[in-house]
């Protein structure tokens, strides 16, 4: 095991940071909007929902990662990896489409919580264990 698992899963998050930046700067651009937002909620929700990714990918993925080298079963690390990127599209699409709440949005953050707290437990258990 040496990570090619996780490494396509951090590639289609790679894919889906780019296309959320890349809306962010195509909307400040057609808004000329250099710095900050301006007081534009539409750019201050489509910067969190970018920023989101940035914040909870990381760790989901360094998880994952010692998952799989420490010998997790590729059908797990794909399941888990797979609960990510729905996970992380789920809240992409919710906030994208209000800054309220959403059934997308709550799923999203809440399967993530849920994924990287799970994934924290497989890595403690198999350091005490394995």
């Amino acid at each position: 095991m040496n990570g090619e698992i996780t490494a396509l899963y951090a590639s289609l998050l790679g894919l889906l940071l780019v296309l959320l930046s890349l809306r962010v700067a195509l909307y400040r651009k057609k808004n000329q909007i250099g710095i900050g937002t301006n007081g534009d909620t539409t750019l201050d929700r489509r910067i969190r929902v970018q920023a989101n990714l940035i914040e909870y990918a990381p760790i989901a993925l360094l998880l994952l990662y010692f998952c799989e080298i420490r010998g997790v079963s590729h059908i797990y690390i794909h399941l888990f990896g797979t609960v990510l990127v729905v996970a992380r599209l789920l809240h992409a699409y919710g906030l994208n489409r209000s800054a309220g709440y959403s059934l997308a949005r709550f799923l999203g953050t809440l399967t993530t919580f849920f994924l990287i707290i799970f994934l924290c437990g497989v890595n403690i258990v198999h350091y005490f264990t394995g």
